[in-house]
């Protein structure tokens, strides 16, 4: 049964990975984008991601996500206050025991290669800028997700992302200029169509005379 896709917002919230290795480090380098506090749990862990925790220490303007490492075995209180858990070890039997303690708790949680004990799963995903597209084949198969990723890439428009930051950026001023429903959902997509037509955001001439246009038919 395919599960339901939902986008949440996890900026700022505490996330815990129990695993220092490869696996470890791919999640966490998937989570980075969105700006959680990660907070990474292991007797071991690989020279990568000490790495990348070095850069992502301290919340700054630079990097709006936080990793702290924590170099000893799991304990239940780690799970304390984590909005997301991923159980990323070696170790099946821990991992089989962080998702028993997650479900009990109901924090969602992640056990990587064993979709039985997950209740939610990492798409394969497709980020610019605001723009976040997400695919899942329910655990079954990571390699048609994959492609199917790589089809959605190069099938997006060019510049996207920046172009849906420009329609968020005005769109504000068009809904308090346009007070009709379809009037303004007819300029939203006029404007839109013009963006991706150019590639970019439109100047301030260009998205005046749209404005105006509609404006005038009110």
């Amino acid at each position: 049964m395919p599960y339901f896709p939902l986008y949440i917002n996890i900026e700022e919230k505490d996330i815990l990975i129990v695993g220092g290795g490869k696996v470890a480090l791919r999640k966490c380098e998937k989570l980075l984008p969105f700006k959680p506090r990660i907070h990474i749990v292991a007797p071991d862990i690989c020279d990568e991601l000490e790495a990348l925790s070095h850069k992502y220490r301290t919340v700054s303007a630079e990097n709006a996500s936080e990793i702290s490492i924590y170099s000893r075995a799991f304990n239940e209180k780690d799970l304390n206050d984590k909005a997301l858990c991923i159980a990323a070890s070696d170790d099946n039997i821990l991992n089989q025991h962080i998702s028993r303690l997650c479900r009990d708790v109901s924090i969602p949680v992640n056990v990587v290669d064993c979709p039985e004990l997950c209740t939610f799963f990492f798409p394969a995903l497709i980020n610019d800028g605001e723009l976040s597209v997400g695919i899942s084949t329910s655990g079954k198969s990571p390699v048609a997700a994959r492609e199917l990723k790589n089809l959605l890439s190069d099938a997006l428009p060019e510049n996207i992302g920046d172009i849906i930051s420009y329609m968020g950026a005005v769109r504000p001023r068009i809904i308090e200029l346009i007070p009709d429903m379809k009037k303004r959902s007819e300029a939203l997509t006029e404007i839109y169509s013009k963006c991706l037509s150019k590639h970019g955001a439109l100047d301030s001439v260009e998205l005046e005379e749209i404005l105006a246009a509609y404006i005038k038919k009110l």
